[in-house]
């Protein structure tokens, strides 16, 4: 039930993601991949399979579309990966698509992709090592996993700001998420190289990438980031408006 929940909550911003936060998240599918294929030896993409997980609306796996690849997008959320399918048609690429949970993916796609990725993805799931032991799963012989995590707290300061307000307005209780919610795992290169070591695998991090978002204005920073992401929302409508838009402009 509560995945369902979480599907249908990502379904209702599928559109604004893609106009608002993807324009900055999209700035990292490009390094993602390029340590991917220097991961596997310098290999191109052009004509190999790429499996992208939690794909949303589409970042990854329109950057591995422009680089030849054939790509298949997952995600729980299908309004998000219709999203991603209009924008690979747009470009004139064919992308398929399957509605799967990341830590449940299909049984046919185990070793058909050369390539698992997952773009800020994976490190949301609730149990992070069950979707690293997917994307594994989805991978040939020789092949690699591939997915981006964001840094501390204290590296991501823009994305703390309404959190940190809702907080000091409502306290520490009333804006925890619910028992078994997803929290984002700590992105530190010890903590991605001890999971990626559980799972059997040999740890390549590479990082930090960093960049820059400039917003003109508080309104502009409400305008692209308070309302693409449902866990934003929903501190918002217990929040207020009003109080959120100061966090806007701190």
């Amino acid at each position: 039930k509560s995945t369902a929940m979480s599907n249908n909550a990502w379904d209702s911003v599928a559109e604004a993601y893609a106009e608002r936060v993807e324009p900055f998240t999209s700035q990292f599918a490009a390094p993602l991949l390029d340590a991917a294929c220097e991961a596997l030896g310098g290999v191109a993409l052009t004509g190999a399979h790429v499996l992208d997980v939690a794909a949303g609306s589409g970042a990854v796996a329109l950057e591995a579309l422009r680089r030849g690849a054939k790509v298949t997008a997952t995600d729980g959320s299908g309004e998000m990966l219709r999203v991603a399918s209009e924008r690979a048609r747009a470009a004139n690429h064919e992308l398929a698509t399957r509605v799967a949970e990341g830590t449940a993916l299909p049984l046919d796609l185990a070793g058909g992709s050369l390539l698992a990725t997952s773009g800020f993805g994976v490190i949301f799931f609730p149990d992070v090592a069950a979707g690293i032991a997917e994307l594994s799963r989805c991978v040939r012989p020789g092949g690699a996993i591939a997915f981006s995590a964001w840094g501390s707290a204290e590296e991501t300061a823009a994305f703390q700001l309404i959190p940190t307000v809702a907080r000091e307005t409502l306290g520490e209780e009333a804006t925890a998420p619910p028992a078994g919610a997803a929290r984002r795992i700590d992105g530190s290169p010890a903590v991605l190289s001890a999971l990626l070591r559980a799972a059997g695998l040999e740890p390549h991090v590479r990082g930090p990438v960093t960049r820059t978002l400039t917003c003109g204005s508080a309104e502009a920073f409400w305008e692209r980031f308070a309302l693409g992401a449902p866990g934003t929302r929903a501190l918002l409508a217990r929040l207020g408006e009003e109080r959120g838009r100061a966090a806007a402009g701190r």
